[in-house]
């Protein structure tokens, strides 16, 4: 192989590496911002879930208020709005 070829490969071998470093280099930034994007989505559905549960259980005492023999009719009117505050969302 001609010095001048040996020469072009080694050079295009440089360029090659750089090319991978730089991609490399993208992929991590890339990585680490999906990463962030991913736990940022993790911890909003896990306050969802959370609210869901406080809702449900809000709800199943409303519900036992309405069923309630004992209840004053301020209680019922209370506990009904706030299922239908609930409903409304």
């Amino acid at each position: 192989m001609p010095p001048e070829q040996i020469e072009g490969a080694k050079n295009k071998l440089a360029e090659l590496q750089e090319s991978y470093a730089k991609i490399s280099e993208e992929e991590k930034v890339f990585q680490t911002k999906l990463g962030v994007k991913s736990a940022a989505l993790e911890k909003e559905i896990k306050n969802l879930q959370m609210d869901r549960e406080e809702l449900e259980k809000d709800n199943k005492e409303d519900t036992k208020i309405l069923k309630d023999e004992n209840a004053t009719p301020e209680e019922k009117e209370a506990a009904q709005g706030r299922i239908e505050n609930v409903m409304k969302r």
